[in-house]
């Protein structure tokens, strides 16, 4: 009759033991273990997914910055060709300024007759000689 009696308790016993670690065995599978001590023991499900979404959005991060930088980049490289364009066209215009100066000194120097002393003749060139012989 003992018998009787204990089997009617060990069995919700066992029952109710076997539940109880079958619903500790799900929650360390989607949970994972975490001692309070120690930390994170045991990664489950969520741990997982959180990791996997951290990486994610790491990655994302970078792109997204590095994409930044390409675009600065990009738009650093369009600023340096316009001035390397203008810095050619102000030594195209010097050029043609210097072109046309110089024309403008061969002129003025084809058109000067000597008559007013700005311009060396034969007959100053050999007065500066002879004077330089002199000076010795």
């Amino acid at each position: 009759m003992f018998t009787s009696l204990t089997d009617i308790i060990k069995i919700p016993a066992a029952l109710m033991i076997g539940a109880a670690i079958s619903a500790m065995i799900v929650i360390a599978s989607y949970e994972g273990l975490r001692l309070p001590l120690i930390g994170q023991v045991i990664d489950g499900r969520v741990a997982e997914a959180v990791n996997a979404a951290k990486a994610d959005l790491v990655s994302v991060s970078d792109l997204a910055a590095a994409q930044a930088e390409a675009e600065k980049l990009k738009a650093d490289l369009e600023r340096a060709e316009t001035l390397r364009q203008m810095a050619e066209r102000n030594v195209a215009a010097l050029m043609q300024q210097d072109e046309n100066d110089a024309k403008t000194l061969a002129a003025a120097q084809a058109a000067d007759d000597g008559a007013d002393g700005a311009r060396y003749t034969a007959r100053d060139i050999e007065w500066m000689r002879h004077r330089q012989r002199r000076a010795r």
